[in-house]
């Protein structure tokens, strides 16, 4: 099972967490298929042909591998056994790695679900805990839990820690650098080879909830309470002379990027003309609104994703619409549930597995309260 460029093996897609694949869907996506899976399910990752997913359940969550194009589960479920429902999971090289609150990774075959190491994160420090996605790469996997950890993808050794402590975001990997946020709007930058920091603030923690960074060209999207910052991911210093405004981690495509606001305008929310939290699509790096989308009448619950020439979101009613990149004209829509199945905001649905929708493959993959559903 090897990796291809239309996988998404990560949370938000890709270690960068740009959430976009240059390849496209079909014109007019149809339903593949809809699983109920009895727990709240986690983001997908999609390769090689197979989608995995982590799942709630009462002694902690299970990891499970679903053929794409039938539906039909390949493997699994591997039961996650930990003191929570918290677990996610990442992909490289053919393996499957999860992480559950308490530190314990594991790794497991792709095409079998052969278990092949477990590990416990930071039995060194024992402080912290794992409550963000972990990212897998170049023989990597990079997870915070306490402090930010460098796991051998091959046995599950040690490569290196951090000195600094550092809050809980899903690490970003680019550029020779991993980088953490945390809940006070700054980020840190560490050196992917030894861990050493590169420049930043992994001290501040004011309670609130770490976001996950997102690193485009050479700008690191660093979120805030309030409000997002746009640093220089070489050094850290101001990139962009504004702040910007995403209540989820942004996408990207060429030259584009793709945030969801938050309207106060009684004009444009729910029982307006649309909705509270909308999508609009900027030039990156001047802000410039090139478009705005104020969506369908329902608040947007998902992160955005970008395939081919297309922008996915999934609203608070289960329908996910696909908008044009250049226009923001809705090109297709669909609903992945309903009523039953209620739409989990990615980022903050702690301590159950983190949500999120993903594209690759030729699919979209939404995880729907307790359903998984996939168009193609």
């Amino acid at each position: 099972m090897s990796d291809a460029q239309g996988d998404a093996v990560s949370y938000l897609v890709n270690p960068a967490h740009t959430g976009s694949q240059a390849i496209g869907l079909s014109n007019d996506p149809s339903r593949r298929w809809d699983l109920s899976l009895g727990g709240q399910v986690s983001y997908p990752l999609i390769a090689g042909g197979r989608i995995f997913v982590t799942v709630a359940d009462s002694t902690g969550s299970r990891l499970l591998a679903i053929d794409g194009s039938s539906g039909r589960i390949a493997w699994g479920p591997i039961e996650l056994v930990g003191s929570n429902s918290f677990s996610a999971a990442a992909y490289d090289n053919g393996r499957v790695f999860t992480a559950n609150m308490d530190g314990q990774l594991r790794s497991f075959d792709a095409a079998t679900g052969k278990p092949i190491w477990t590990a416990q994160v930071g039995a060194d420090t024992n402080s912290g805990w794992i409550n963000a996605p972990p990212t897998a790469v170049g023989g990597s996997i990079y997870v915070v839990k306490g402090h930010l950890y460098a796991i051998n993808e091959s046995d599950g050794s040690q490569r290196w820690r951090s000195d600094p402590e550092v809050p809980g975001s899903a690490p970003t990997v680019g550029d020779g650098a991993v980088y953490t946020s945390n809940g006070c709007g700054t980020a840190a930058a560490f050196d992917i080879g030894t861990g050493s920091q590169k420049w930043g603030d992994s001290s501040c923690n004011n309670g609130s909830i770490p976001h996950t960074t997102v690193l485009y060209g050479n700008g690191l999207y660093v979120p805030g309470p309030y409000s997002g910052a746009i640093a220089d991911a070489a050094n850290g210093a101001a990139l962009a002379p504004y702040t910007y405004e995403s209540f989820y981690p942004p996408a990207f495509s060429q030259h584009q990027g793709f945030f969801t606001r938050k309207s106060t305008d009684p004009n444009t929310v729910v029982g307006g003309i649309g909705s509270s939290l909308h999508l609009a699509a900027q030039a990156p790096l001047t802000g410039t609104t090139q478009w705005a989308w104020l969506g369908n009448g329902f608040d947007l619950k998902s992160n955005a994703v970008v395939a081919g020439d297309r922008v996915f979101v999934l609203s608070s009613n289960g329908e996910l619409s696909g908008l044009s990149t250049s226009s923001g004209q809705v090109e297709w829509h669909d609903v992945a549930s309903c009523c039953d199945s209620a739409v989990v905001s990615p980022e903050d649905n702690r301590p159950l597995p983190p949500t999120g929708i993903a594209t690759g493959d030729g699919l979209l993959v939404a995880p729907v309260g307790d359903h998984l559903v996939a168009f193609g």
